[in-house]
């Protein structure tokens, strides 16, 4: 498997468990928490895009 293929296949899966630990934390919640999960998750998710871009660049 290719490096890149490599990537897209942790990001999915980053994405998949970001999404299933939304709607286990937040899935009855008001919009405020949502937003806030989104945000966190969001962040969560811009970091690991980061180290991998820089892991891949070495």
């Amino acid at each position: 498997m290719s490096q890149i293929y490599a990537e897209a296949a942790i990001m999915g899966l980053a994405i998949g468990l970001g999404a299933v630990l939304l709607e286990l934390w937040v899935g009855h919640a008001g919009w405020p928490m949502r937003i806030a999960a989104l945000l966190v998750i969001g962040a969560i998710l811009c970091a690991a895009q980061y180290g991998l871009m820089r892991w891949r660049r070495r």
